[in-house]
């Protein structure tokens, strides 16, 4: 070195050296906590997350019709005798979104509606398995379809559009889901949520 200048040169540029490279240091693990981050966000499930969001192709739910399972909401064509809410107005039908059922199929179904109730009791079963969410609060859930869920969800709702969703499970050949959701107005008026072919299905 023929100077201080040139000594102090080099210092300050080993200095902005060492400075750059504890910065790189830094962005890296910084990096690597965000991709950390991200790969937690995309694995979360339905049950976790709010709604699990899917873009494949939605299809209209098929109903499932006869067979045994209409021994739980009775077999005859009248309107069922009981208390509840749910034991009076129309039948809900057992749906599924595709015809043939496969074992280990998961679905998640959907359904749309307008809150305004001062009242609201859910009635659901799934052969085999499912989880019930209401406004993305998990609300039920069951793996024995011969015992369905009867629960008040009032506090769930809200005014306006409320989002009603179903991650269904199929363990064996026959699959289905049904639900009915009956919402009574502060005047003692009824109307109801049933699964149907109006509803919508993803994987």
């Amino acid at each position: 070195m023929n100077s201080i200048y040139d000594l102090l040169e080099y210092v300050l540029n080993d200095r902005v050296t060492t400075v750059l490279a504890r910065i790189l240091m830094k962005l890296k693990s910084l990096v690597i906590a965000l991709l950390s981050i991200c790969t937690l966000i995309q694995t979360t499930t339905a049950q976790d997350a709010d709604v699990r969001e899917q873009k494949p192709v939605v299809v209209e739910s098929q109903v499932h019709k006869g067979g045994e399972y209409d021994k739980i909401l009775g077999q005859t064509k009248e309107e069922p005798k009981g208390d509840r809410l749910t034991d009076k107005g129309p039948k809900a039908s057992w749906i599924w979104p595709t015809r043939e059922s496969k074992n280990g199929d998961r679905w998640f179904l959907f359904y749309e509606f307008e809150g305004a109730s001062a009242q609201a009791e859910l009635f659901a079963s799934c052969d085999n398995k499912m989880t019930v969410y209401l406004n993305g609060q998990r609300v039920a859930s069951s793996n024995d379809w011969a015992r369905p869920v009867i629960l008040d969800v009032q506090k769930n709702l809200k005014p306006g559009v409320n989002k009603l969703m179903v991650d269904c499970n199929n363990e064996g050949s026959v699959a289905g889901l049904i639900l009915k959701l009956a919402l009574q107005d502060k005047a003692g008026k009824v109307r109801y949520v049933l699964s149907g072919k109006d509803w919508k299905a993803s994987r």
